[in-house]
């Protein structure tokens, strides 16, 4: 966590924290593959092959959401837009009573594309 002072204005605190990774956003690097993917997409269908990709996204963040054996994978722009679409998602499968289905293994990945091969 960046260092605030209570005597810091604004755009003072937006500046420290817009370089703060989120805690709640993991980060993945590398994974067991020797290709050198060029597009967040490819990389997600490499890291979750039997998972499914839903919407146009093209973002590096990645919602991954585990309802049954199989994920299910959105792309976002930002981590703030991924985890607002986290928690609102979790508020309505607690508010229509399938809270049995929201097992907590859902994530948001910040996908970093490689830049060389194995």
């Amino acid at each position: 966590m960046p260092k605030l002072t209570l005597r810091m204005g604004r755009a003072e605190v937006q500046a420290a924290l817009a370089d703060y990774a989120d805690p709640r956003v993991k980060a993945y690097r590398a994974h067991n593959c020797e290709r050198v993917h060029r597009t967040y997409t490819a990389m997600s269908r490499c890291l979750w092959p039997n998972g499914v990709l839903e919407g146009s996204g093209t973002g590096p963040y990645a919602l991954v959401w585990w309802f049954d054996q199989w994920p299910t994978i959105t792309l976002h722009d930002t981590a703030d837009t991924a985890l607002a679409k986290l928690t609102d998602t979790e508020r309505q499968l607690e508010w229509m009573g399938e809270g049995h289905l929201n097992n907590r293994h859902h994530k948001v990945v910040r996908l970093i594309l490689p830049t060389t091969a194995k």
